[in-house]
């Protein structure tokens, strides 16, 4: 959020005075309207087509359907032109009668000297559509057309937005996933769908992971680079709004489908397939219905070491004195659905309803062995004489985040002016998460002497560790490694947001200078909460049952791991983490460890670890803002004004650890409430957090376009 100017601000005054002096004189004479449909010679909308009336300074530009509507303008003879780049420019005399309304059917004519390209390339389509509507907008945008994002390899919105300048993707996992706009922070960055802020389902960030979008649902994204008055203030950064599919003048439908496959981990394979259909239903096509949907499933597999050079090492070869090798395999389901339903009740009224929903299971397995120990002493005898103890580590994620927004929405024109109502309801939610759910296993038997020797490392891509790497390596012996302790991870976070908004405008003519005054108001309610849980079962001091591997095992193994470079091409055995979490989860007469109220609960480790993860808040916004656009010559200027008044009640847990109490180590002599003498450790209370921040925002901005040609502008902006 931006604070820049006091309430009682001489600036503020001075917008003030500019909104309303620029927007009070109207023309007194019968006016009339202009509206009317622009189309290629196929019958296609074309959206963000410049219209304009002169020798008028009057215009305007079409939606996405491809419609306008120019009112309050004086009778007379004009010559309407209408330009689109890649067509030729549309001019045609018309004759409008005091208080008529002018209906206009438009088509254009794709321009001689680039026919052959967009005849053969439909994509040119879909960048001409983003030039036109960057180059009409109020604001500095960028848009991204569907023809654009479909016709490369994106499998999400954010790989589709990291393709424009000024963005750069945060990844993870190979796909883009959060953006940052001119560098930055991702929470900077509002995220909306037709205009309506969209809540992030995960509990740490504000910021929307743009992965659980299909790329293929939204029919153009625009990117904000400032923000004019009727905007969310979320977004310093930038915001990012989705425009969804809506039914056009033609029926409209696509199926598609692609896959693909990949050798690694005995081979994983990528599929994605999804479709659109759209009409418009009734004699006057009133009724406009459309639904898309989408799925695909990308399966990721990952060989991984990760070795570490000791740097105080004298020996001439790199002498790595610790190493993990680890293997990732990741499924990905992402499906997502939108539809949107709009019916005109007549010329002058229409209604429409959106919603969105999508769906991404983040799912993913690790296992890594560590052979050698970080422990390593640094002097004293030969490397291949330390004998270390190794570790084995699985870790098995199943997190599972939505999005999904509903928005009603109702327009009505009056000759020159419009009221526009919006209702909608947004929510968001991930399952499983907190924290990272994992199980360790500890080696049971002997130490390993691996036989290392820095002079074997003659290749620094594939370091070894002699014997303990390699073919028929003691470390894949499922009976040498026994269960050390795990920690489960159950719980969800959810959000839900609840808005309405109203708004007015009219559009004017002040001394023969065309101009828009737009005022509205919106309240938004927003209610996000966490309830998570994580149990640590740590057995590390207690006498366990004789659980090893062989019991606990999967039936996952890689064949063919890094190449045959490790453990001769074999990777495996490996823990079921679902098995290891089974017995721990089984009463302790039948074996197991006997669950949330077993003996091997780590109490100061379950609270140290819950007590971030229970919180929630509510957020109330409502917001007042003001607005004139107006036309001199080739300048195009915009003045706002927004209020934001923000109030919050927020709770959460607190973690108090006994100031009294030694360092925390495993012992646990009491865990719960206060140390009885100095010498107890792990002694801790968890105390509830409230807290009610309010605070008002007074956000002013300007907006000045110049037009140096059709083509070509120069924009200031101050914010």
């Amino acid at each position: 959020m931006r604070k820049l100017f006091s309430v009682g601000s001489p600036l503020l005054l001075g917008w003030f005075l500019i909104l309303l002096l620029s927007s009070f004189t109207y023309g007194q004479e019968s006016k009339g309207l202009i509206a009317g449909y622009v189309s290629d010679i196929s019958g296609a909308a074309l959206k963000g087509a410049r219209i304009q009336v002169l020798p008028l300074s009057v215009g305007g530009i079409t939606d996405s359907v491809g419609s306008f509507s120019l009112p309050e303008i004086p009778g007379g003879h004009y010559t309407l032109t209408v330009s689109f780049v890649g067509f030729e420019t549309s001019r045609q005399e018309i004759d409008l009668r005091p208080g008529q309304t002018l209906n206009l059917n438009i088509t254009l004519n794709v321009s001689k000297q680039s026919e052959q390209i967009l005849v053969t390339a439909e994509r040119a389509h879909g960048e001409a559509d983003a030039v036109n509507v960057t180059r009409t907008a109020d604001n500095i945008i960028q848009s991204l057309p569907a023809e654009v994002i479909t016709s490369l390899p994106n499998a999400n919105v954010a790989d589709a937005l990291g393709r424009l300048p000024s963005i750069v993707l945060y990844r993870d996992e190979g796909e883009g996933e959060y953006i940052q706009v001119r560098g930055t922070e991702p929470r900077l960055t509002n995220i909306t769908v037709d205009g309506i802020t969209v809540p992030a389902p995960e509990p740490e960030v504000r910021q929307v992971r743009l992965d659980v979008i299909p790329s293929d649902l939204v029919e153009s994204v625009q990117i904000n680079k400032t923000l004019s008055a009727n905007q969310d203030a979320d977004g310093i950064g930038g915001s990012v709004n989705l425009i969804t599919k809506a039914a056009a003048e033609h029926p409209t439908m696509n199926i598609f489908t692609d896959g693909g496959y990949t050798p690694i981990m005995n081979g994983r394979y990528t599929g994605e397939t999804g479709g659109t259909y759209g009409q418009r239903y009734g004699k006057n096509k009133k009724l406009g219905l459309l639904v898309s949907g989408s799925f695909d499933y990308n399966g990721r597999g990952i060989d991984n070491i990760q070795p570490s050079i000791d740097p105080y090492s004298t020996f001439a070869q790199p002498f790595y004195d610790n190493d993990t090798i680890r293997q990732y395999r990741y499924y990905r389901y992402r499906s997502g659905v939108d539809g949107t339903a709009d019916y005109k009740l007549n010329e002058n009224t229409s209604f429409s309803m959106t919603g969105i929903y999508t769906d991404l299971k983040d799912w993913g397995d690790k296992w890594y062995y560590e052979p050698v120990s970080n422990a390593l002493p640094s002097t004293g005898g030969t490397p291949s004489t330390k004998l270390q103890a190794p570790k084995f580590y699985t870790s098995s994620k199943r997190p599972n985040a939505s999005i999904g927004s509903m928005i009603l929405n109702g327009r009505h024109f009056n000759n020159n002016s419009w009221i526009t109502v919006t209702l909608s309801a947004s929510r968001s939610y991930e399952v499983d998460s907190a924290g990272n759910p994992k199980a360790d296993f500890s080696w049971n038997t002997t130490k390993l002497n691996c036989n290392y020797n820095p002079a074997d490392q003659y290749d620094v891509y594939r370091p070894t560790f002699g014997s303990c790497d390699q073919a028929g390596s003691p470390l894949e012996n499922a009976a040498d490694w026994s269960f050390k302790d795990i920690t489960i991870s159950k719980g969800l976070v959810a959000e839900l947001d609840l808005t309405g908004a109203l708004s007015y405008a009219r559009n004017y003519t002040a001394n023969g200078h065309f101009g828009t005054f737009e005022a509205g108001f919106k309240f938004a309610n927003n209610h996000k909460s966490q309830d998570s849980t994580e149990i640590v079962y740590d057995g590390s001091t207690n006498t366990l049952p004789n659980e090893t591997m062989s019991q606990l095992q999967s039936g996952f193994e890689n064949t063919d791991f890094y190449n045959g470079s490790y453990f001769g091409g074999r990777f495996g055995p490996v823990s079921d983490f679902n098995k290891v979490q089974s017995w721990v989860l089984s009463p302790v007469s039948s074996g197991g460890l006997g669950g949330p109220t077993g003996p091997y609960v780590d109490a100061y480790k379950t609270a140290l670890d819950n007590s971030p993860n229970i919180f929630h808040y509510v957020e109330q916004i409502p917001a007042w803002y003001a607005m004139n656009t107006i036309d001199f010559g080739r300048f195009h200027l915009q003045t706002g004004l927004r209020f934001e008044d923000t109030r919050m009640s927020t709770y959460g847990a607190y973690l108090n650890i006994d100031p009294n109490a030694t360092t925390p180590g495993t012992t646990q002599t009491t865990p719960t409430g206060a140390c009885t003498s100095s010498t107890q450790q792990n002694c801790y209370t968890v105390s509830n957090v409230t807290g009610n921040p309010t605070y008002l925002d007074v956000l002013p901005s300007l907006q000045l376009r110049y037009r140096l040609d059709n083509e070509s502008d120069i924009r200031l902006v101050v914010a």
